[in-house]
């Protein structure tokens, strides 16, 4: 069974933090889809469970953060731009 209208986001610098690499067994184990934001290195565990991965070839924690924190504002964006200022 999917849940075809359910969607898990995990961010993880490192991309191997414990408790995000739980919550995404648990959502594979649902047939959710994951989308997966990580950085350091192109090995991280959360990389291997996402539908849709954005990866920061970088191993500074800053970096990584900076570059997700810009993912982040253009998805708002786009929302606000589809569904207009008053759905936030």
């Amino acid at each position: 069974m999917r849940a075809t209208s359910c969607l898990v986001i995990a961010i993880s610098s490192s991309g191997n933090s414990p408790n995000i690499v739980r919550a995404l067994e648990s959502a594979r184990s649902l047939n959710v889809q994951i989308v997966t934001l990580s950085g350091k290195g192109a090995d991280n565990r959360a990389r291997t469970f996402g539908t849709l991965n954005f990866y920061v070839p970088s191993t500074r924690y800053g970096w990584v953060e900076c570059a997700h924190q810009l993912i982040l504002h253009y998805w708002l964006d786009q929302y606000i731009n589809l569904h207009g200022q008053g759905a936030v």
